[in-house]
């Protein structure tokens, strides 16, 4: 598998831990986190150009810029950003029927064994990363 680029990385990093230490104050505002009609403004690219600048110079001050330059809308609409702009669509249109299928069904091992076959046998490697 090819890893993420590191700016993709981190920021799902940064989402991770935010969600983790501030969870009950994100989770519930997730959806309005998650609008789909908020930009991806030119100074979210210049922000992003930023910590792609400070990961390559002085990777230990990664975590440290993300939490001073992004709010939480900003680190979601980077990862946004960074899934649109892949060269195929992350779930690819062939996959999504076999997606619905697997998201009605509980979450138990089963459904997340399926689940990693579909990702490791059929996708993308970009995408099972």
């Amino acid at each position: 598998m090819v890893p993420g680029p590191e700016v993709f990385r981190s920021l799902c990093t940064e989402l991770e831990r935010r969600i983790e230490s501030d969870g009950g104050v994100i989770v519930p505002n997730l959806a309005l986190i998650f609008d789909p009609l908020s930009s991806l403004s030119k100074s979210l690219g210049q922000k992003l150009d930023k910590v792609g600048k400070v990961i390559r110079e002085t990777p230990e001050a990664t975590e440290r810029t993300l939490r001073a330059e992004f709010d939480i809308r900003e680190l979601v609409n980077g990862i946004r950003r960074f899934l649109r702009e892949l060269p195929d669509p992350l779930i690819p249109s062939t996959f999504y029927e076999e997606f619905m299928e697997i998201g009605k069904c509980p979450i138990d091992s089963d459904a997340l064994l399926r689940m990693e076959k579909l990702i490791i046998k059929d996708f993308n490697p970009h995408h099972s990363t």
